[in-house]
C-alpha cells in the first residue's frame, strides 16, 4: 500500500509567524534556527500547514524579494476564499462588539488584511492558527480565544509537534 505524502491540514499560519522566521534579527531567524525553518517548510510541503490567499497577498505587497519567492514556491499552501462560509464568520466577529470591529477595520489602513480571513479559515476548518502577535485586544490571539479557535505562536508549534532543538 502506497503512503499518502499529504497530511490533513492541522495549522494555518499568519504572515507574522512567517516573517518572524524569515526576517534577519527576529527571534527565530532562519539563519540561526535552520532546523526549525526546515521543519516548518516540511509541514508546508506535506500539507499540515496551510494559509490563506490573503497572507500570500500580504507577503507579495510588503515582503522582501526572498519572501515573495518563498510564497510563490509554496503557493499550494495558500488556500482561496471559502465563500460564503468565511465571510459569514467574519460578519459574526464584527457583531461581537467594538474590539472586534476594530480587529476587522485594521485593514482600512492597508490594501490587504489577512487576519480576519485566517481566523475564519481556522474556525471553519478547525485549524490551529500560528501567529506571533501579542495577545492584546483587537489581535489574532484575542479574537481566536473569544470565538473558540486555538491560537499558538512558533514556540507553541514546537511544543505541539514535539520538536526539541
Amino acid at each position: 500500500m502506497r503512503r499518502n505524502l499529504f497530511e490533513q491540514p492541522k495549522y494555518t499560519i499568519d504572515t507574522s509567524a512567517i516573517l518572524t522566521l524569515m526576517n534577519p534579527g527576529e527571534k527565530y531567524d532562519k539563519e540561526i534556527f535552520k532546523i526549525l525553518w526546515q521543519d516548518v517548510c516540511n509541514l508546508c510541503k506535506v500539507g499540515k500547514i496551510i494559509s490563506h490567499i490573503e497572507v500570500k497577498k500580504e507577503i507579495e505587497e510588503k515582503g522582501t524579494k526572498e519572501q515573495v519567492l518563498w510564497a510563490r514556491r509554496y503557493k499550494s499552501i495558500f488556500q482561496d476564499y471559502d465563500l460564503p462560509d468565511e465571510s459569514d464568520i467574519i460578519r459574526k466577529i464584527g457583531a461581537m462588539g467594538p474590539d472586534f470591529v476594530k480587529f476587522l477595520q485594521q485593514g482600512k489602513q492597508k490594501p490587504t488584511h489577512a487576519d480576519p480571513w485566517l481566523v475564519a479559515q481556522a474556525k471553519l476548518n478547525n485549524l490551529i492558527l500560528i501567529n506571533e502577535e501579542s495577545p492584546r485586544k483587537s489581535s489574532i490571539p484575542f479574537v481566536c480565544q473569544k470565538i473558540g479557535v486555538r491560537s499558538i505562536d512558533l514556540l507553541g508549534l514546537m511544543r505541539e509537534e514535539g520538536w526539541v532543538y
